[in-house]
């Protein structure tokens, strides 16, 4: 009992241990996305001109290659600002005045957006199980072969997740796929003229002119980000996020911590009573034994005294003119086949007895004229003790 008790509380500390983990790197997501919007939304309340000096205005340029030039846009303090076309899709010839503006802006902003097409990239949601989560970009990296009709080397990708389902065990995500020789003349053409993207999208078919998102899902780069401008501001919000984090980690792990010393000492106590405990034990065998015994025999002698109980009812309640050509008799039920002057008097003589119950006829009653009697065939149920 004790060994099993401590077994069950290691297996207990193991799964909160790993449901903490869990928990931690969602969490990280949530705190992360969080505070980004929360500090956008205090920044926003500030005047114009303060959040220009702070730094606090995100400065966002997008290319747009939706069309057949490549459009350039300043997003900054949620309002856009045109920079011109840079060049065809298709064309490597370019404004240079638009390029010179457009690398300009880029060398301050936080991202530069490259925007697909939505039909130049595929899109499929599959379900995968929840084991994959930890290393679920090399499990899908895996899986092109299978899900598009590319090979792994021929593409880029990312993917969103869409549903977490821990009680089914699975894990739903969109994966996004773009041919790679396309992203990379595109983006080899913004080399040529000195803007370096930050990350590679593709546009929203219902999005709005709306400013974009950060941080940017689905990113094609593949993790080729570089270092963005940090105003003090936002190394102070950093610091700040970094700080509640880790008050929200040592708030979640103390619990667990107190949990563990407590059960330490509870080990310590079971230990020095162990040797009772087995000995309860041994005692309580004995004990069950002796009490099984003991049940056999009262029941053995129930099973005997039932029986003949039962037998002595039916020999007091049948006339003398009433004889049984065949008796069965089981743990619930009599049944009584023979024959009587009075045939239908035997149904109610048993059935007026305290130990019988839901008495009838199995077949009719039929008269004998060679013997003048009754054949009958009855059968009835045991009244069960203590009904």
């Amino acid at each position: 009992m004790a060994e099993q008790a401590l077994k069950d509380t290691a297996t207990r500390q193991w799964m909160d241990v790993r449901m903490l983990g869990d928990m931690i790197k969602r969490l990280l997501g949530s705190a992360g996305r969080f505070v980004h919007w929360w500090r956008q939304e205090l920044f926003t309340l500030l005047p114009h001109f303060a959040r220009r000096m702070l730094g606090a205005e995100e400065r966002i340029v997008l290319i747009d290659a939706t069309s057949k030039q490549l459009e350039a846009r300043l997003w900054q303090g949620g309002r856009q600002q045109g920079l011109g076309q840079l060049m065809g899709v298709h064309s490597a010839t370019s404004d240079g005045s638009v390029a010179e503006r457009v690398k300009a802006q880029a060398a301050g902003a936080e991202e530069v957006i490259l925007q697909l097409p939505p039909d130049q990239v595929m899109q499929r949601d599959i379900t995968l199980p929840l084991a994959t989560e930890d290393n679920l970009r090399e499990v899908l990296g895996f899986e092109i072969d299978r899900l598009t009709p590319f090979k792994r080397e021929m593409v880029s990708y990312d993917h969103v997740g869409l549903a977490r389902n821990p009680l089914e065990g699975t894990l739903s995500v969109r994966l996004y796929v773009v041919q790679r020789s396309k992203l990379e003349a595109l983006v080899a053409r913004l080399k040529v003229l000195g803007i370096q993207p930050t990350a590679v999208t593709v546009k929203d078919p219902e999005g709005g002119s709306e400013m974009p998102v950060l941080p940017v899902v689905p990113n094609f780069l593949e993790g080729q980000r570089r270092h963005v401008r940090i105003t003090p501001m936002q190394r102070l919000a950093r610091i700040s996020t970094w700080v509640m984090l880790a008050l929200l980690v040592v708030a979640a792990i103390l619990p667990l911590w107190n949990q563990q010393r407590h059960i330490r000492a509870l080990e310590s106590a079971l230990s020095s009573v162990q040797r009772e405990v087995q000995q309860s034990r041994k005692l309580s065998t004995e004990l069950s034994a002796l009490a099984d015994d003991y049940h056999f025999l009262v029941q053995r002698r129930k099973a005997a005294e039932r029986p003949l109980s039962y037998l002595n009812e039916l020999s007091r309640v049948l006339p003398d003119d009433t004889w049984l050509l065949r008796l069965e008799v089981d743990d619930r039920h009599v049944g009584l086949q023979g024959e009587s002057k009075d045939g239908s008097k035997v149904l109610s003589l048993i059935e007026n007895s305290p130990l019988f119950k839901e008495t009838r006829f199995a077949a009719p009653v039929v008269r004998i004229s060679s013997t003048d009697t009754d054949r009958f065939n009855v059968q009835a149920a045991f009244e069960e003790a203590g009904e």
